[in-house]
């Protein structure tokens, strides 16, 4: 079974025969994206609808690898090094102009998290001009261990959020962010945090990566799981459907 499958086993207690278990929102016609990073194939994942995620680096064997995650299995990633992430090659199916994006995360090493720890790096092109998603936990600063939120519209000044809590406290965190086409609400844990108003550009050379942004100094030190995009702003009993897991 693929480990991007949406179904995954249960077992028999008692009487009660539980399973097979479905990850929720997978038959949603808006669904771009479900990876559940519950296995490795050949040295890559492969989400729901077909797409495949490679580690970006030689040497990502040392920075990667299969942990106990929120749902069965996660991607554990090391920090500071440059080699931790899994990446989808650009989509434009992937870059839609309303979106929703959902996924747990949880810090593992709290002094690595002094340094920014990307999460989610969607087509953003580090250069003059900023295009994209791209979400982290802060390091540093007035705001460290906070989420960060940043969105570009190909002009050299991005949009940004800060959320308020410091998430480096070895708990898992669910992280929601919602896009309109004109301001994004992100949730962490099924509590709004904040908006975020900003037009968003998309490049034509960047896929979407997760764990690293391929700076050897913006890594997560972590465990990723259960990712989810859509191409809708997703509705508060669907944010409630996928935060009851």
């Amino acid at each position: 079974m693929p480990f991007g499958d949406p179904i995954r086993g249960r077992i028999r207690l008692g009487l009660l025969y539980v399973g097979p278990r479905v990850a929720p929102l997978t038959d949603d016609p808006a669904l771009l994206i479900y990876l559940g990073l519950e296995k490795w194939d050949n040295g890559y994942f492969i989400d729901s609808k077909g797409h495949v995620w490679t580690p970006a680096y030689s040497g990502w064997e040392a920075h990667i690898s299969l942990t106990t995650g929120k749902v069965g299995n996660g991607v554990q990633f090391s920090y500071n090094n440059r080699r931790n992430t899994i990446a989808t090659p650009y989509d434009v199916s992937l870059c839609p102009s309303i979106f929703s994006i959902s996924l747990w995360f949880k810090i593992t090493s709290v002094t690595a998290q002094t340094q920014p720890g990307r999460i989610l790096y969607h087509n953003w092109y580090l250069s003059t001009n900023k295009y994209g998603i791209y979400l982290s936990i802060s390091g540093g600063g007035t705001y460290l261990g906070q989420l960060f939120l940043a969105l570009g519209d190909a002009t050299p000044t991005m949009g940004t959020f800060y959320g308020a809590t410091d998430l480096r406290d070895y708990q898992w965190h669910h992280v929601v962010v919602t896009y309109d086409s004109t301001t994004a609400e992100i949730f962490v844990d099924n509590i709004s945090v904040g908006t975020l108003t900003k037009s968003i550009v998309y490049s034509p050379s960047a896929g979407i990566s997760i764990g690293c942004d391929g700076g050897a100094a913006n890594s997560l030190g972590g465990i990723l799981d259960e990712f989810y995009l859509f191409s809708k702003v997703l509705s508060a009993s669907e944010r409630t459907r996928l935060y009851a897991v």
